[in-house]
């Protein structure tokens, strides 16, 4: 079994290709057989985030005070990372543990041999059809979390109008307000989504 040595190249964040803040952490793997080639390596923040969980005494605690901090809709991870970073967690190391601890790095590599013997035509053709779901998910996503936000604001404007005394009585009753905006509002606001893309579809 070949040996491999890993480079952390810190995380990417797909904001501006589908319009969410979900993060890839990338490594470049180094196999130690001098006549291999070396190849990249990206992992999700979930799955760091399972290592963290696992392997730091409090990390749960510690990630659940992150996310409850952060305000807004849709996901934020990018501000998750930094933040995990700024509690003092080693997230390079963390990052390189997961990927020696859940990622068949021999597999990686057969993986990636044969992703570069595709012909140019292939690889630009896969880029392509990326590319066309791509622009579509963006469209999407940036509709639904725009939608999330503007139903937050005026069902809490009315809320608050009809009955102040939500506002008046204690900070507790405050976040529930904002636990119950948050428990429905994605469900209606991707019923809505729906009904938006099938009224385009039916003009086209």
């Amino acid at each position: 079994m070949p040996n491999f040595t890993l480079e952390y190249k810190g995380f990417e964040s797909q904001k501006e290709d589908i319009g969410l803040d979900i993060i890839f952490f990338e490594c470049t793997v180094h196999p130690d057989d001098e006549n291999e080639v070396s190849f990249p390596v990206s992992i999700p923040l979930s799955i760091v985030e399972e290592q963290i969980e696992e392997t730091i005494p409090s990390g749960s605690s510690i990630l659940k005070k992150i996310k409850k901090g952060i305000p807004g809709w849709g996901p934020q991870e990018s501000q998750i990372a930094r933040e995990i970073e700024e509690c003092g967690i080693d997230l390079p190391a963390i990052v390189i543990q997961t990927i020696e601890a859940r990622i068949d790095l021999e597999q990686e590599a057969k993986r990636w041999n044969i992703l570069r013997s595709e012909s140019p035509e292939q690889t630009e053709q896969i880029l392509d059809d990326m590319e066309d779901s791509v622009n579509e998910a963006k469209t999407e996503n940036e509709n639904y979390f725009l939608l999330c936000s503007q139903l937050e604001k005026v069902i809490t404007k009315e809320v608050v109008r009809l009955f102040p005394v939500i506002i008046n009585s204690s900070s507790e009753n405050i976040i529930k307000l904002k636990d119950i905006l948050v428990d429905h509002i994605p469900g209606l606001a991707a019923n809505l989504t729906d009904l938006i893309s099938e009224a385009n579809a039916s003009e086209n």
